[in-house]
C-alpha cells in the first residue's frame, strides 16, 4: 500500500525540521577559501569553496574510487535514501550527498557521519555532530 502525498509531505517536513534542528552545512553560505571537510565511513572528501566568474565552485578532492583526483563540482545537495528525498544546498548527517560535476556528471556517496568547515588560512574551524 503506498502513502497518500499528504503523509509522505507530512514526513518529508518532519525530516527536513530534524535535519535543520541537527544542524548542517549549507554550502552556497561559506565564504570563499573555505575548505569542507565530509567523512563517510570509508573515505573522506575536501571542498575548496571558490567564487568564480562561472558562479560558485568547489574543488574537490578525495582518494574515493568512484572520484578519484581532482574535480570541480557545481552543486551539492544531500540524499535520503529512507524518504528518496533530496535537499538542495545541503549537507547533513547521517544523509548521502551528491557532488554534481561541471561535466555533466554527478557521484552519490556514503552516509556523512562527520563534517568540518575550515576557514582561509586556517582562521576557524567548525565541527559537526561530535559525540
Amino acid at each position: 500500500m503506498s502513502k497518500t502525498p499528504e503523509i509522505r509531505e507530512s514526513e518529508i517536513k518532519g525530516f527536513v525540521r530534524a535535519q535543520t534542528t541537527q544542524g548542517g552545512i549549507i554550502p552556497s553560505k561559506l565564504k570563499h577559501g573555505t575548505k569542507i571537510i565530509l567523512e563517510t565511513i570509508q573515505f573522506m572528501y575536501a571542498l575548496d569553496v571558490l567564487d568564480t566568474p562561472k558562479g560558485r565552485r568547489y574543488i574537490l578532492e578525495t582518494a574515493s574510487q568512484t572520484c578519484l583526483g581532482n574535480y570541480t563540482v557545481i552543486n551539492i545537495e544531500s540524499h535520503s535514501t529512507k524518504l528518496k528525498h533530496n535537499m538542495e544546498d545541503w549537507v547533513g548527517k547521517d544523509m548521502r550527498v551528491i557532488f554534481k560535476f561541471a561535466n555533466g556528471n554527478s557521484v552519490m556517496i556514503g552516509d556523512i557521519k562527520g563534517a568540518m568547515v575550515v576557514g582561509e588560512n586556517e582562521s576557524y574551524t567548525y565541527n559537526f555532530w561530535e559525540n
